[in-house]
C-alpha cells in the first residue's frame, strides 16, 4: 500500500504532496484489509529524518523496522524474542511510501484525528488510491489499490508529535539476531505474501492495506 515518505523535495507548483514527514511521529490507524471481517489497529512510528519507520502489528506480535540510510529491515517476533534482519533488496514489503514517480491529482481537504490534510487521487500501474497527506508530510488516510495491486483502507486514528527515541527504531534489548537465509520469505510490514509472493513470516499478522508503499 502507499505509504509514507521519500525525500521532501519541493514540491513544485504541488504536483504532489510532501514525500517525507518533517518531524517526529506516532499515529494509530485503524486498518480494513480487502476481505477481512473486521478492521484492525497498526501503529506506525516515523523518525523525523525520513529514512526510518516501525510498524507494529495491533495484536504486538511482530514489528518491522526499516532503515533506508543503512538499507536494513528488521521483522521482529516479539514471543520468540527474535529479530530478522535483511537487507534493503531483501526487504518487506512497505505500503506506507510515497513515490515522486507516481501520478497524482490534487483534490480537496478534510480533516482526519484533529488535523487538516489534503486529498490526492494516486495512480500507479495496478491502479488507483485515494490518499490524504498533511502539509508536514504524514498520511491520515488512503484508500484504493496500492503499487503490488493490494486493495483495502486505513484511517488514521491519533497522532502524537513527541520526540521518539533512536532505540524504537533498533533491535530490543535481549532479542537474538538472525541474518535472512537466501530461500526465506519475504513478508511485509502488513503481513501476508511480500512482493515476490512468498509466505509470510511465522507469527506476523496480515494487517494489508491498500493505496497506491510500505502493509
Amino acid at each position: 500500500m502507499l505509504g509514507l515518505f521519500l525525500g521532501n523535495q519541493a514540491y513544485a507548483a504541488e504536483s504532489h504532496p510532501p514525500l517525507m514527514p518533517e518531524h517526529d511521529a506516532k499515529i494509530v490507524y485503524e486498518v480494513q484489509p480487502q476481505g477481512a471481517s473486521a478492521p484492525r489497529k497498526m501503529t506506525l512510528w516515523f523518525a523525523a529524518e525520513g529514512a526510518r519507520m516501525r510498524i507494529d502489528s495491533g495484536d504486538g506480535v511482530a514489528s518491522t523496522i526499516i532503515d533506508r540510510g543503512h538499507d536494513e529491515v528488521l521483522l521482529v517476533l516479539h514471543p520468540k524474542r527474535i529479530v530478522m534482519r535483511l537487507n534493503g533488496r531483501q526487504g518487506a514489503r512497505n505500503p506506507f511510501m510515497l513515490d515522486a514517480g507516481m501520478d497524482y491529482a490534487r483534490q480537496g481537504e478534510q480533516k482526519i484525528a484533529g488535523l487538516t490534510c489534503t486529498d490526492w487521487q494516486v495512480t500507479t500501474p495496478k491502479g488507483q488510491a485515494q490518499v490524504c497527506v498533511t502539509s508536514d508530510g504524514l498520511v491520515l488516510s488512503q484508500k484504493g489499490v496500492d503499487a503490488d495491486g493490494i486493495t483495502g483502507e486505513m484511517k488514521a486514528e491519533s497522532v502524537s508529535f513527541d520526540p521518539i527515541a533512536d532505540s524504537e527504531f533498533g533491535i530490543p534489548a535481549g532479542y537474538s539476531v538472525i541474518e535472512r537465509p537466501s530461500h526465506a520469505p519475504t513478508a511485509g510490514p502488513t503481513g501476508g505474501q511480500g512482493s515476490a509472493g512468498q509466505d509470510q513470516l511465522p507469527g506476523q499478522k496480515s494487517v494489508t492495506m491498500g493505496s497506491g508503499e510500505s502493509q
